[in-house]
């Protein structure tokens, strides 16, 4: 469900998310590496959550799955 949901993001959130939770680079370097303000790195980031976030619930996911901690 997750990666059907990424796959539907642009090229350029999924970029932005794929840095930096995959590479754990911070959004100030993937702003640098993508050639866009920091700011402006914040703002794709925050778009890309949110529709992420919309196209998960629409795909059937009502709860996050539990933490490691809570397993």
């Amino acid at each position: 469900m997750l990666r059907s949901s990424l796959a539907r993001l642009t090229p350029r959130e999924a970029e932005v998310l794929s840095m930096h939770y995959v590479d754990g680079k911070p959004l100030r370097e993937v702003g640098a590496t993508l050639r866009i303000p920091h700011p402006g790195a914040h703002r794709l980031h925050d778009r890309a959550i949110v529709r992420l976030g919309k196209l998960v619930r629409a795909a059937g996911l009502s709860e996050p799955p539990p933490r490691e901690d809570e397993l």
